[in-house]
């Protein structure tokens, strides 16, 4: 004996809808995939006008005047074996996107109880074209490990400042820096022209 389920077209709608909906948020979520930088990949050594990490092309390091950056090994700062320090004081770390970003995270230490005071804060600030448009603070826990993270994603943004409000006796060390880049608008209309064919589809086969 057999048995026969219908299924009503409103019901096929509302599963193509359904299916739809999730074509659209997996996409979406394919098209910002974040970028990570470990510096694990990267030549050990002084990079005194800046560096981009062959981890990823798409954000350029670099000093305030006066400064380099440095590809260091682990002394039990970072997290993996290899991390990004400042090489230079008063100087901070800055971070110039190719394109434009939706978040950014990273790790830092070097915050030795010796140098530091209690009360003292990791910065980071994020420009748009050389305007100020966010700034995240976190206190540091002066355990001079890369252990405490620091991020923002509240706004688009193209470059990005890290500092220690204590500048004069340490250098900022960092280690997974992660980023979002805003998804290109080719990725943009492509997503569109594949939405609208998978619900022209819908409709021809959907009395």
């Amino acid at each position: 004996m057999s048995t026969t389920i219908k299924i009503s077209a409103k019901s096929h709608r509302t599963l193509a809808a359904c299916l739809l909906f999730l074509g659209i948020v997996f996409m979406s979520q394919a098209s910002v995939k974040a970028d990570t930088i470990t510096f694990e990949s990267d030549a050990l050594g002084v990079y005194p006008n800046g560096l981009i990490s062959v981890e990823s092309s798409l954000v350029h390091f670099r000093t305030s005047p006066g400064g380099g950056v440095v590809i260091r090994e682990n002394f039990g700062e970072f997290i993996g074996t290899r991390g990004l320090t400042v090489e230079g004081t008063p100087v901070h770390l800055i971070m110039d996107f190719v394109v434009p970003v939706t978040s950014l995270s990273l790790f830092f230490g070097n915050d030795d109880p010796l140098d530091t005071s209690p009360g003292d804060t990791a910065i980071l600030e994020v420009f748009l074209d050389g305007v100020l448009v966010g700034q995240t603070t976190v206190l540091m826990n002066r355990n001079d490990l890369a252990d405490q993270q620091i991020s923002f994603s509240a706004t688009i943004f193209n470059s990005a400042t890290f500092r220690f409000s204590q500048q004069f006796f340490l250098s900022e060390t960092v280690d997974n820096v992660e980023f979002s880049p805003v998804p290109e608008p080719t990725s943009l209309v492509l997503l569109g022209v594949g939405i609208a064919g998978i619900a022209a589809r819908i409709r021809r086969r959907v009395p």
